[in-house]
């Protein structure tokens, strides 16, 4: 292995994106389990080497093959690739056992040795099952799986926005009822709730307020993001969903944040929430940064582009958006 391979000189958030592995995960790992020893800059930042982020994305498969993370997280590399080859013959042998059903009703085995698009795409087909029989406990049991088996990341891009995106389509066309888009919503929006309260903030982090403007009624995009800038090691607030200008400026000078973060779904195009994005960026410091994201942002790029805003696309460019619009006071 080349001397450059084993250097560490990968922050978290390459770790974290490159294995699969939440950074939340990561720090969690190491305190309890002592599961790798990271470098450290001066200013006491992790680092890690290309074997480390190896490491991790090892102990990920093995977890999602049913191991517990205490069993695996003192073991040596060839350890647990020993391990895992085992694991992948046994779920080898179960998947020729058992091909992939289809039909309503059919279940899809979460633990597969598929592809994680793959994954993620029967992983969906499960969330509808249960969105269709209002099985609020299998769809929270499902999307709690699929975190330990993809990532939080992976599972947010690959399962949930595929879901609501699907679930708002099928609402609008009639084959969903509306009860049916409120249960998935209220469970994802608990599940990213969730999230996001397990993200603790290390002192002296730069803050960004997170949230949709006046009008925008729909909020699991923005919550998403929230927890996708949490992960990239910023001390996030989440104030919801429809919020006026004025009430994001006050959270914006009571909570002394450096920037502002806001999802745009639904119209594509309105005059109202023009003039909140001008009057928003009236409000605010010049020093104050804002990013908006959401598929509903082409309809407002003249004015995103007028107030100086920064629009983020896709949610994946995220944590890059933030640290050029703020600098280095992200979290190490």
């Amino acid at each position: 292995m080349r001397a450059q391979d084993q250097q560490k000189r990968h922050p978290i958030r390459v770790a974290a994106t490159r294995s699969g592995v939440s950074a939340h995960l990561i720090r969690s790992w190491e305190r309890r389990y002592g599961a790798l020893r990271p470098g450290r800059t001066e200013s006491g930042r992790r680092l890690y080497s290309d074997p480390d982020i190896r490491r991790l994305y090892l102990i990920r498969l093995l977890l999602a093959a049913g191991r517990r993370i205490g069993e695996v997280a003192q073991l040596q590399d060839e350890q647990l690739e020993g391990l895992l080859c085992e694991d992948e013959r046994a779920l080898l042998r179960e998947d020729e056992r058992a091909p992939l059903p289809h039909g309503r009703g059919a279940r899809v085995p979460v633990r597969t040795r598929a592809a994680p698009g793959a994954t993620a795409h029967h992983l969906v087909l499960q969330c509808f099952e249960a969105v269709e029989s209002l099985d609020e406990a299998r769809l929270e049991r499902l999307l709690a799986e699929g975190a330990a088996l993809l990532g939080s990341a992976a599972l947010r891009r690959l399962v949930l926005v595929p879901l609501m995106r699907e679930a708002g389509r099928r609402w609008q066309s009639g084959a969903l009822r509306i009860v049916h888009e409120h249960l998935a919503s209220a469970v994802v929006r608990s599940h990213l709730g969730a999230a996001l309260h397990r993200l603790r903030p290390d002192a002296g982090v730069a803050r960004v307020v997170v949230g949709t403007p006046a009008g925008q009624r729909h909020e699991i995009g923005a919550l998403s993001a929230a927890v996708e800038a949490a992960e990239a090691g910023w001390d996030v607030t989440y104030l919801g969903p429809d919020l006026p200008a004025e009430e994001i400026a006050a959270a914006v000078r009571m909570t002394k944040a450096a920037g502002v973060l806001l999802g745009i779904v639904y119209p594509q195009r309105d005059q109202r929430l023009c003039d909140e994005l001008r009057a928003l960026r009236e409000m605010l410091a010049d020093r104050i940064a804002v990013l908006v994201g959401g598929s509903g942002v082409a309809g407002y790029r003249d004015t995103l582009r007028e107030i100086g805003a920064l629009i983020v696309d896709p949610i994946e460019a995220l944590a890059e958006a933030l640290a050029g619009a703020l600098g280095a006071t992200r979290r190490p």
